[in-house]
């Protein structure tokens, strides 16, 4: 016995001595590490004044092309001229016809590289890698111009890239005023006439103390002013979402905030959402914007909606966050106020990670049903137990290496592919803590901005900020500012609150994994039908639509998904609706279906065929352009240009009807938000199916008045309906 306690003493002994050596030998490779990585920052930056360390500039913007300033006559591209059709009052609505088809295509959609259609995208900096950045930047389409031909913007590190759309045929860039303010980094981009002059601004919404709106002087935005957009405590613009919620003509913007994360601590107060009121012009040149922070849970908002979902004529809005922070349903009340739905009243459940929120109707009842994305996860790596840890580890090696050859030969452009290696390069750099390997890279900056980035991440695993101090701020002025806030937040940080405390709050219940798909009943209520109906597995999705796009009548739902951090490949999805009982995936016979990993897209009618194209937008920043090749089904589209206010009708909503005796229906309603980093052209495209004709519209207009149109209207078309004195309807040139 005496034996045994001898041995059991010297037994736990050995051990912990085995411990303390461990944890001593581990502290001194994390102290010899570190000095080894601050030894290799000094000599990179040793005797180099500021003005001598390189900016990155792997986001420097593609210059606009010879002629960009040429008007669609000069290039032979003008749309045909429209034609007067009604005329009552201060409405009128003139016809334009849709240009010839597409060539038929098999199968429906044609996939093309954005090289080829003239869209260049920057590549990534190495802290794009990183959260909050890593989750992609947006893209946003829109008639900048007044041209006819609905161009596109794109979020980069440095600002925006604008590209005009030449006949429907290629992309060229254009030119953004400058100087622009200084650190712009934009996550998202819009296209939203903010001053109300008939002519789309853009807003441009990232990181940093501010967001921005570029105003279009009716003449592009070589020479647009920046305006500023303050949002308080907020750092990190994720989502906007705009809106006439109190009906004074001007369009207001709802701001959702996505801060950064630490391990294990509560999310931060810097995720406050924002309602921003636009005053309008109250002096020359000056556009009023005041910001209003929503009393709420903070959570990390992804993606924010204003929209009418309850059908009672007033803008609602919805709050969707990541992780466990509940997504948050309001209520609109009128004149801008909302109440908050407790949960249970309307709403039954939400998604835990709400990445995109769309509201339309699937069963073409003229009620409008919700949509919110989510993600499953896949943790086939995790459950990967059999053989030693050394065996395991190999795994994850080898699914990784595979995963990345493979990967990249999914371009069709020898010059992606070559792109996507490099990324890959990247990816291995981020994934590490030693500087050392930076120097690899071919250019000193580029070598500056991962050693620079590298130590941000080195100062988040120890929780040691000193490092801030030593960002060359002037150069690196994002990065100085990113590990600045992070410091910031650990100083202050809180223990984390586990999800289930918010439901004592009244918090809507949220899902444990999945899309949810909310189906509005008689009663007002929705019910959840999201595996019922087909559309639950989404994987890691995004950003996600309805839309009609093969003009059946009834709108279908197209999603983009993946992250980079995940070796798994999953298809983009394209949920085509069995006329409201139902969705079959169909991506790969309609030809939507990619492997890429894919975060954006905007949905327009590129060449103004009548149907809708795509653009999508990969994590690594490249374009995918998918031509609609339709054949059959005829559709009709509307659009608005409102002299009273609210230009462009963002609220409106627009019910027809069609068939014999007027029988079948449809409604639609013009949104900006929702989408994750995503913003459409401000139209109301629908499909007809056999139908050529539309004979009711009743446009529900944002400021609450009807208008009811009994004369029919072609289809083939697309109309503008005008409202407001004659000679002051349509500014644009």
């Amino acid at each position: 016995r005496m034996l045994s306690l001898r041995f059991a003493l010297l037994l736990f002994g050995a051990v912990a001595l085995l411990g303390l050596g461990a944890g001593y030998f581990a502290q001194a490779f994390e102290a010899w590490q570190r000095a080894q990585n601050q030894q290799t920052f000094v000599q990179q930056f040793a005797g180099r004044e500021a003005a001598e360390i390189a900016a990155p500039s792997a986001a420097a913007p593609p210059a606009p092309a010879a002629g960009a300033d040429a008007t669609p006559e000069e290039m032979g591209f003008a749309p045909a001229a429209g034609e007067t059709v009604y005329a009552a009052g201060a409405l009128r609505i003139e016809s334009t016809p849709f240009r010839p088809r597409s060539a038929a295509r098999a199968p429906h959609f044609e996939r093309h590289s954005g090289h080829s259609w003239g869209l260049v995208s920057a590549a990534p900096q190495l802290l794009d890698l990183m959260l909050p950045f890593s989750q992609g930047r947006g893209i946003a389409s829109g008639d900048f111009d007044g041209d006819g031909w609905p161009d596109l913007a794109v979020a980069n590190n440095t600002g925006v890239n604008l590209f005009r759309n030449i006949g429907g045929e290629r992309f060229e860039p254009a030119p953004v005023a400058g100087p622009r303010p200084e650190g712009v980094n934009s996550l998202l981009v819009a296209f939203v006439d903010i001053d109300d002059d008939g002519c789309l601004d853009l807003f441009s919404g990232g990181f940093g103390e501010r967001d921005w709106f570029l105003l279009n002087g009716c003449s592009g935005f070589a020479a647009a002013r920046w305006v500023e957009v303050p949002k308080g405590e907020g750092l990190m613009t994720q989502a906007a979402s705009f809106g006439d919620p109190d009906r004074d003509g001007d369009l207001d913007l709802l701001i959702g905030n996505w801060f950064f994360l630490i391990p294990r601590v509560a999310t931060s107060p810097r995720n406050v959402n924002y309602m921003v009121e636009n005053h309008g012009i109250e002096t020359p040149g000056g556009l009023r914007l005041e910001p209003r922070a929503l009393d709420e849970i903070h959570g990390a908002t992804l993606s924010v909606l204003l929209s009418d979902f309850d059908g009672d004529g007033l803008t609602d809005r919805i709050i969707g966050n990541d992780y466990q922070e509940p997504d948050i349903f309001y209520r609109g009340l009128g004149g801008g106020e909302f109440e908050m739905l407790q949960a249970g009243v309307s709403v039954p459940i939400s998604p835990l990670s709400t990445m995109s929120i769309d509201s339309a109707d699937i069963d073409n009842d003229l009620d409008l049903d919700l949509f919110l994305s989510g993600k499953i996860n896949d943790f086939s790596m995790v459950r990967h137990r059999e053989g030693s840890l050394q065996e395991r580890r190999r795994f994850v090696i080898q699914r990784r290496q595979a995963f990345e050859r493979e990967y990249c030969q999914l371009f069709e452009n020898g010059d992606d592919r070559e792109r996507c290696r490099a990324e890959f390069v990247n990816h291995d750099l981020i994934r590490g803590t030693r500087l050392a390997p930076c120097r690899r890279l071919p250019t000193t900056a580029q070598q500056d901005e991962c050693m620079v980035t590298l130590q941000i991440k080195n100062a988040l695993i120890a929780r040691d900020w000193s490092f801030c101090a030593e960002i060359p701020a002037e150069t690196f002025p994002v990065h100085h500012e990113v590990c600045r806030a992070y410091a910031e937040f650990d100083a202050t940080a809180q223990p984390h609150v586990p999800g289930y405390q918010y439901l004592d709050r009244g918090a809507t219940p949220q899902s444990d994994q999945g899309n949810v798909l909310l189906v509005r009943q008689d009663d007002g209520r929705f019910v959840e039908q999201s595996e019922e109906l087909g559309v639950f597995d989404g994987h890691w999705a995004w950003n996600a639509r309805f839309a009609d796009l093969d003009h059946d009548e009834w709108q279908d739902l197209y999603l983009v998904n993946g992250w980079w951090l995940e070796t798994s490949m999953y298809s983009n999805d394209f949920f085509h609706n069995r006329q409201g009982q139902g969705f079959d995936s169909r991506a790969e016979e309609f030809g939507l279906d990619s492997l890429l990993k894919q975060h954006a897209f905007t949905l327009f009618d590129l060449d103004l065929d009548g149907d809708l194209d795509i653009v999508t937008r990969s994590l690594a920043g490249d374009l995918q352009v998918y031509v609609n090749g339709l054949q059959d089904g005829h559709s009709i589209v509307f659009e608005f240009r409102d002299a009273t206010g609210n230009f462009f009708g963002i609220g409106n909503r627009v019910t027809i009807a069609y068939g014999e005796n007027g029988e079948r229906h449809q409604v639609r309603e013009l949104k900006s938000g929702g989408g994750f980093v995503s913003f459409d052209a401000p139209q109301a495209h629908f499909g007809l199916g056999r139908f050529d004709r539309v004979s009711r519209v009743v446009v529900d207009w944002w400021d609450g008045t009807r208008s009811e149109i009994a004369q029919e209207f072609t289809a083939g078309r697309r109309y503008t309906v005008s409202r407001g004195p004659s000679g002051d309807i349509d500014p644009m040139p």
